[in-house]
């Protein structure tokens, strides 16, 4: 049988000691000193030193191991070394959000892929997913427009994208903040798709466009119900009779300027590279993409495409497939209405 480790018990007052088991129980005399304890008339402890040491040793590195893994769970909620946590409770303080009396709940991604910030509210729940490429200024700003989204909700206002309600609330958070914060945040870039210019409200996403024979589009395709001024919007700017009559007036080829908000979808959910084999069309849309420039304008970017003779119909199943079909990306969707639209304007070569 394996003899038991010992250490010294020592007394505080008189410094004698005597060898005892690490853990004896608590009657045993290794844990008392007896001569000071009959001199006091109490029992007086002794202490084991070497424990005591191990013992603060163990609970600095527990301490540091917690202080680690409260880093490690910290630094998902950090972004250019802002506390999102934090952002997001000084913006509860803001006037516009004061009617809410609980913070919604909050959880966040970062993504080592996208290159942009989303986010999504619903009933009481924030989420955001982090491109790893965005700016503090836009990750605010799209925090305060899902905070907006959750604000009318609970007040029980109209919270959609395209309501006025939502719209003031939402542009009023972002003004509000940039008083008490030195990041600012722009309502041009994250306020409400339908703000005081309306200018990313779906049901005003309409482009009129007027397409005769002279445009170059055959008889054969030609109608007088397209020969009349139609509306290029939600429910048609993927439509396969549209783009019949666009490759048509564009058969020769055309350059396009694709705003940056339909080019990154576009991107991340349709550009990438395919066998020829398995889809010919998308495979060659992915050359024609990876040749693009991109080139600024104003405060953001466009992505110029040159789309040689008969490929203009390869950007319609892009647009479908990136854009369309995602509920989530008003922004980008009312930015590829507004593109077909200014292609449906363009004459042909």
């Amino acid at each position: 049988m394996a003899k038991t480790k010992q250490v010294r018990w020592t007394c505080s007052q008189c410094g004698k000691g005597a060898l005892g088991p690490m853990r004896p129980r608590m009657e045993n005399v290794v844990r008392y000193c007896l001569v000071c304890s009959k001199r006091e008339g109490v029992l007086v402890k002794r202490s084991a030193p070497s424990l005591e040491k191990r013992a603060a040793q163990s609970a600095e590195k527990a301490k540091a191991r917690a202080k680690a893994k409260q880093a490690q769970l910290d630094a998902k909620w950090m972004h250019e070394g802002v506390d999102l946590r934090k952002v997001l409770n000084r913006a509860m303080r803001l006037s516009s959000a004061k009617g809410m009396k609980r913070r919604p709940e909050f959880t966040i991604a970062h993504s080592k892929t996208k290159v942009y910030t989303t986010g999504r509210a619903s009933g009481g729940r924030i989420h955001l997913t982090v491109g790893h490429d965005t700016t503090i200024n836009y990750v605010i700003g799209v925090l305060l427009h899902e905070l907006a989204h959750e604000v009318c909700y609970y007040l029980g206002e109209d919270w959609n994208d395209s309501s006025t309600k939502f719209s003031k609330r939402c542009h009023d958070l972002h003004d509000e903040w940039n008083v008490i914060s030195d990041i600012k945040v722009c309502d041009r870039v994250t306020g409400a798709y339908a703000g005081r210019s309306k200018r990313l409200d779906l049901s005003k996403a309409t482009v009129p466009i007027r397409i005769s024979q002279r445009d170059g589009v055959p008889p054969a395709i030609f109608t007088e119900r397209v020969a009349t001024t139609q509306l290029v919007n939600e429910e048609n700017y993927v439509g396969k009779g549209l783009w019949q009559i666009i490759s048509a007036m564009h058969a020769k080829g055309l350059t396009v300027a694709i705003p940056g908000a339909a080019a990154t979808e576009i991107s991340f959910r349709y550009a990438e590279t395919v066998s020829e084999e398995s889809s010919p069309e998308r495979h060659r849309f992915a050359e024609i993409w990876e040749a693009r420039k991109i080139v600024k304008r104003g405060r953001g970017t466009q992505a110029v495409v040159d789309f040689g003779p008969g490929e203009i119909g390869l950007l319609r199943e892009a647009i479908e497939w990136g854009i369309a079909d995602w509920d989530d990306e008003p922004a980008a969707k009312a930015a590829a209405i507004r593109l077909v639209g200014k292609i449906a304007n363009t004459k042909g070569k």
